[in-house]
Formats: structure tokens, C-alpha cells, sequence
């Protein structure tokens, strides 16, 4: 039986591309003025990137230099959004369930909360947890197993929904937590995750196999 949900929050519960010409317009000039570092031909690329990938994994992927990475993560780490957000519309059939919720999240400690404030998500969750790479080296891994252990429950007790297959869904297998792909756009397939989903009007039956 489920007794908990944890939610990964970018492109998960609101999409991040909504807000990322604003947030991340600092970091796009940033961007445009090191063109030369990476190749204006991967400039697209990139700046598509920062709504769907940390800054870290961006800078390591392309390999940055060590400037660059460092006035990134400058400018992220004092970066905040203070208008509202609008949650994906099928977000409110997660509020709608009854079990424990959980937030964990991956980026730079004031924007994530930022977010979280402007999302009014306060209330919706049990507890809220950013992985900040610049304070700690855990992994959502630990994270969620903190989770696990802290309230006693069982992997098979837990579903670990998210977008990304390359860090809370690898996480929550890692652990033999149940996984949900949220695939809003279609973009992957179907073993990439236990479950994976387009709506989540589709959780309950979900829940409902456990």
C-alpha cells in the first residue's frame, strides 16, 4: 500500500520554461559573452538546457572553463523569481490525494525557495528539501532514503514521481522505490521508469496496484 509520494518541482509540478527567459536572462548574457569558450553553434542548445538541467551538470557536460562555471553559479546562487507561477492544471489531482507528500528538489538554495513561495506550495507537502550542489555532495539518493528512514517506511510504501530519468526516477530505483516518469511532452519512453505518465489523472491507478 502507498503511504507517500515524493515530487521532484521543476517540470514536474509547474514548467520551468515559464519562467526561464526572466530568471535566466543575467545567465543568457553570461552566456552570449563566452559563446567562443563552447561554440555559438551549442548557445541554443545550452540555454534550452537551463529549464530542464542544473547549472553544474550543464557547466560538466560541455565542460566549461573554471571562470565560467564560477560566474554561473554567482549569479544562480543570488537569483530569485518573485512573481507568481502557474502549476501545470493537472497538478491539482496531486493535491487531491490524501497521502504524506514530500518535495524534494535539485538547484541553488534562495531560487528553489523562491520558487516554492511563488508556487504557494508550502502547505501542500509534509516536508521540502533542496539539494543544493554548492552545500552538500548527497544525491536525491539520500535524500530519499533519509525520507524512508525518518518516517519508517518501505520502498514498495513510496512512489517517487518525476521528470527526469537521469536523477529522481535513477535515484528512486537505486532504492527500489516504485518510479513515475512524468512525461508532459512525450519526450521518453516506457523503461525509463516503473510507471510513466502524461497526466496525473493517471496516479491513482497507480497507487491503486500497491
Amino acid at each position: 500500500m502507498i503511504k507517500a509520494l515524493i515530487l521532484d518541482l521543476d517540470n514536474t509540478i509547474f514548467p520551468t520554461a515559464s519562467i526561464t527567459p526572466e530568471l535566466f536572462e543575467p545567465l543568457h548574457q553570461l552566456l552570449d559573452e563566452h559563446k567562443d569558450e563552447f561554440g555559438e553553434d551549442k548557445l541554443p542548445e545550452i540555454k534550452k538546457l537551463m529549464s530542464k538541467k542544473a547549472w553544474q551538470k550543464i557547466a560538466d557536460q560541455f565542460e566549461f572553463s573554471e571562470e565560467l562555471t564560477k560566474k554561473g553559479s554567482d549569479i544562480l546562487r543570488e537569483s530569485t523569481y518573485d512573481k507568481p507561477i502557474e502549476p501545470f492544471a493537472d497538478y491539482k489531482e496531486v493535491k487531491s490525494l490524501s497521502h504524506n507528500k514530500f518535495l524534494v528538489t535539485m538547484g541553488f538554495t534562495k531560487m528553489q525557495q523562491s520558487k516554492v513561495r511563488m508556487l504557494n506550495l508550502e502547505n501542500d507537502f509534509k516536508d521540502i528539501s533542496i539539494n543544493d550542489p554548492e552545500k552538500t555532495e548527497g544525491t536525491k539518493k539520500e535524500i530519499f532514503e533519509d525520507i524512508l528512514k525518518k518516517y519508517n517506511y518501505q520502498p514498495q510504501e513510496v512512489l517517487v514521481i518525476g521528470d527526469d530519468p537521469e536523477s529522481e526516477i535513477e535515484a528512486g530505483q537505486a532504492l527500489s522505490i516504485p518510479t513515475v516518469l512524468y512525461d508532459k511532452n512525450n519526450e521518453f519512453n516506457d523503461s525509463q521508469a516503473d510507471h510513466r505518465i502524461h497526466d496525473f489523472k493517471e496516479l491513482t491507478k497507480i497507487i491503486e496496484q500497491y
